[in-house]
């Protein structure tokens, strides 16, 4: 199965840990696990447990916001 994780950044903290243990998990678990984020310190580690990350400009904390539309059409 694909399965994508949205999340608004990958800089140091718990959603970041979250998603790098859940993205490892269903890894494990034979799913194809991608991450759309603005790029951090965990980018590398993402790539290296063979999960595919796709750059986008979402760091906002609504989901109303204008970076998410922007987003959409690139």
């Amino acid at each position: 199965m694909n399965i994508l994780i949205l999340t608004n950044h990958l800089n140091i903290g718990g959603i970041t840990r979250y998603v790098l243990n859940l993205g490892c998990g269903l890894r494990m678990h034979g799913h194809r696990v991608f991450v759309a984020s603005l790029s951090g310190w965990a980018e590398r580690l993402l790539r290296e447990k063979g999960i595919v990350f796709l750059n986008l400009p979402i760091k906002t904390k609504s989901i109303l916001s204008v970076w998410v539309l922007i987003s959409y059409f690139i």
